[in-house]
């Protein structure tokens, strides 16, 4: 327990994002895979939950502690582990939660994680991917 207080700061922009992505990609995948879907308080209160294990799990994996401008491709491992874990949790807790009368859809769990974890990669290799146009269109216009 101690890893998890001693790796998140009181307010860090990094912890803010991910807990958004999470409420955006949960939502979106609840709106596409329910037509119409009208969340009520439990359902809002399950997605901001969902994004609370997703911010502890990336605590517990380090997440916050890398330095991401100089990431290689292992620390998409550690985003892979923290949206696994995530998601395995919230699948099982969605099957024995005591008393839980409304029943999440197990493919919106399923597609939710996969949006959290294109928006974890996205936030954090954003940089590169800018760089990499950025370095193509120089050299188109230098061969131009």
């Amino acid at each position: 327990m101690a890893k998890i207080v001693g790796t998140v700061r009181p307010i860090d922009g990094r912890v803010l994002l991910d807990f958004l992505i999470v409420l955006l990609a949960y939502a979106t995948a609840f709106q596409l895979r329910i037509q119409d879907w009208q969340p009520s308080d439990e359902h809002r209160i399950a997605i901001a939950g969902m994004a609370l294990l997703y911010v502890l799990c990336g605590a517990f994996f380090g997440i916050y502690q890398r330095l991401w401008a100089r990431a290689s491709l292992y620390e998409v491992f550690v985003i892979i582990k923290t949206v696994g874990m995530s998601t395995v949790v919230i699948l099982l807790a969605n099957v024995f939660w005591p008393g839980s009368t409304a029943r999440l859809s197990t493919l919106a769990i399923l597609i939710g994680g996969m949006f959290a974890m294109v928006g974890f990669v996205a936030t954090r290799y954003h940089w590169r991917l800018f760089k990499q146009i950025v370095i193509r269109l120089q050299a188109n216009r230098q061969a131009v």
